[in-house]
């Protein structure tokens, strides 16, 4: 009976993975992007370029001119020039400035609501 119980607990200390973070929705108001996630992010600084929207349909990506952090799981981008019109979305590499920035997966895509 000694040697049942020596592998059991191998692995019970380790951390379990954190899930990956993904984007919920992107939502549009005036030249602003609000970019929500399925889990707390924290910005951590001015702007996150990472958070790009194709802004005239021809793959000319735009980064926001700034963020700021609006509720635990939502950054607002702003950008310049933006339309009134439903463009795509994307997020190519890992987020700068965010401090979940590891587990945010990427590639991620989508189209503005």
């Amino acid at each position: 009976m000694i040697g049942l119980g020596i592998g059991l607990g191998i692995g019970m200390n380790r951390a379990a993975a954190a899930a990956p973070i993904t984007v919920v929705s992107v939502v549009q108001s005036g030249s602003d992007l609000a970019w929500t996630f399925s889990s707390a992010v924290t910005l951590t600084g001015a702007n996150v370029p990472e958070l790009e929207n194709d802004f005239d349909g021809t793959g000319s990506w735009q980064s926001p001119d700034s963020c700021a952090q609006i509720s635990a799981n939502s950054i607002v981008a702003s950008y310049s020039g933006m339309p009134m019109e439903v463009t795509p979305w994307r997020i190519a590499s890992a987020p700068s400035n965010v401090s979940q920035s590891a587990r945010i997966a990427v590639p991620q895509s989508g189209t503005i609501a």
